[in-house]
């Protein structure tokens, strides 16, 4: 499996190279290139109209592969660095996006988000304590025991789901959009189990450390 880790321009703590792997393809994504700056990280190439990035940086002039964009265009630099790495053969992308502050580009991430699930392709959003991830039909996942996760549906409803180890458990339960009934539930063993019969659920870890999903995302 070929990832490519795509760093959008948000925060990021150098910890987050406890879960790299020597094959993985760094992607500084438009004002991304400013946060690898900061940890110390060197992108393979940089993708976007770099309009968020800081005019001095040091990856703008150097021999690292840049593809520039006109900022009068229809797709977010995301996009087009999702379809850049597509194009190359990768088939998991990680972005990493603390998700915060602007809620019209959290919307559009997750939209990114939605678009790879449905291409078939493995897909996270992660940020220093949050992890965001589109369920196939049934997955495992081992968690930390107080973990807090929600389940969000994307679609108007979700049916037929069935979950252990929460302590709010679901047996063919169902989430709709319009509810919040998946928010802020919490792992009670460490072995996680999330199924589900139709509709498009979103699941969000709140973790501590990357090391606590390091086992999720290389799977």
């Amino acid at each position: 499996m070929k990832r490519a880790f795509l760093f959008t321009n948000s925060p990021c703590k150098a910890e987050i190279k406890d879960i790299l792997k020597p094959t993985d393809y760094i992607v500084g994504v438009d004002g991304g290139v400013n946060t690898l700056d900061k940890i110390n990280l060197i992108p393979q190439i940089i993708i976007g109209d770099f309009d968020s990035a800081n005019a001095n940086n040091r990856f703008l002039n150097t021999t690292i592969e840049k593809v520039s964009h006109n900022p009068h265009k229809d797709y977010t630099d995301t996009e087009l660095a999702i379809s850049y790495v597509l194009n190359k053969g990768f088939d998991q992308i990680i972005i990493v996006n603390n998700m915060q502050e602007r809620i019209d580009h959290v919307l559009g991430v997750l939209a990114s988000l939605k678009w790879l699930h449905r291409q078939g392709i493995k897909a996270f959003v992660i940020g220093d304590n949050q992890l965001f991830m589109l369920l196939d039909k049934e997955v495992s996942l081992s968690l930390a025991v107080n973990t807090t996760i929600s389940l969000i549906p994307l679609t108007e409803s979700v049916e037929g789901i069935f979950t252990t180890g929460l302590i709010y458990p679901l047996n063919d339960g169902r989430l709709t959009g319009d509810r919040a009934r998946g928010v802020s539930n919490e792992v009670c063993e460490e072995q996680v189990t999330i199924k589900h019969t139709s509709g498009e659920l979103l699941l969000i870890v709140n973790y501590q450390n990357y090391k606590e999903i390091k086992e999720i995302v290389n799977n």
